[in-house]
């Protein structure tokens, strides 16, 4: 146990430890409480129960200075704000249809949005809203995702490359392991290298035994993505489509490691290990504010930042 808390106790704690792993915001007046997914413990009970990420209403004590406070904007009343949250994450939770046509179906979404930010006739987003959810619910937009063929090649190389931009230096001996399995998982030897035919299909063997290892908790990547989604304020910010390209990115990184941890020729790996390498990607990458920005601009320069492209990243 720490020794502070130890010796003097949980009120001599500094804010970041008394907090950590607790997300707490004040949205137009109403407090939200999430958890940061880098605590290995906090993304094993969201990930690997069916209702971790169900919201339930608390009493909750806080540090009033550990509270981050959040409004709508002039462009968007409290009311819209929640519709559009609320509206996101119902899409993700919509089980009818597979995790990639939801994700793109909000990627759709999200282009609609910021087509309307620009033009500025955000006063429409309700019908916005409205129209797509009849669009989905017709059928007619699920089947356009069709036209769109999964890439396995571009998935694996682009999101191997992007775990490469952090660089492979591992900050304690779990996680060094972790990085091992997960290296040795896509076709590294043993000083890392790999061919690019090789990474491919290790990836390819490793994302289909991460679909047979998932059947026992098909709920953790949809969980991943909505609590991503409620602790960002997902959709609310200065560019919806931006938002929506972190989302993906960070999505796409997340399965090149579980299906990593998943190519082996013994047992699959015990959820446990898929929620830690959840926790490990939150620690290494998501706390980095400037890989979160070179990754969005790598994605943008490089031509797959554009919809029907991140499409082909997503499918499978």
């Amino acid at each position: 146990m720490c020794t502070v808390q130890a010796n003097l106790g949980e009120s001599y704690l500094s804010d970041t430890c008394q907090n950590f792993p607790r997300i707490n915001r004040s949205v137009n007046g109403e407090m939200e409480q999430a958890m940061s997914l880098s605590c290995p413990e906090a993304a094993r009970l969201a990930l690997l129960h069916e209702d971790g990420l169900d919201f339930v209403n608390a009493t909750l004590s806080v540090r009033e200075r550990t509270v981050h406070g959040t409004n709508a904007s002039s462009l968007i009343t409290p009311q819209l704000m929640t519709e559009l949250r609320i509206f996101c994450m119902n899409l993700i939770r919509t089980r009818e249809l597979a995790l990639w046509q939801r994700l793109a179906l909000l990627g759709t979404f999200c282009d609609a949005l910021e087509r309307d930010r620009r033009s500025g006739q955000q006063h429409g987003i309700l019908a916005v809203i409205n129209d797509f959810t009849q669009a989905i619910e017709s059928g007619e937009l699920t089947a356009s995702l069709d036209a769109f063929p999964p890439n396995y090649e571009a998935q694996a190389m682009v999101f191997a490359t992007l775990w490469g931009v952090n660089g492979f230096n591992a900050t304690s001996a779990f996680q060094g392991l972790q990085m091992q399995r997960i290296s040795a998982g896509l076709g590294a030897d043993a000083s890392g290298q790999t061919s690019a035919t090789g990474l491919v299909a290790a990836y390819r063997r490793g994302l289909s035994r991460l679909d047979e290892r998932l059947e026992a908790a098909p709920w953790l990547l949809e969980h991943y993505l909505l609590n991503e989604m409620f602790t960002q304020l997902f959709p609310v910010g200065d560019n919806t489509y931006t938002a929506y390209l972190q989302l993906v990115a960070r999505f796409g990184l997340l399965r090149l490691l579980m299906a990593a941890q998943c190519n082996t020729d013994g047992d699959l790996p015990a959820l446990s290990v898929l929620s830690s390498t959840v926790a490990l990607q939150c620690r290494r990458f998501q706390h980095d504010p400037a890989y979160t920005a070179k990754v969005n601009r790598s994605l943008s320069e490089s031509g797959w930042g554009s919809l029907d492209k991140l499409f082909s990243l997503i499918r499978t």
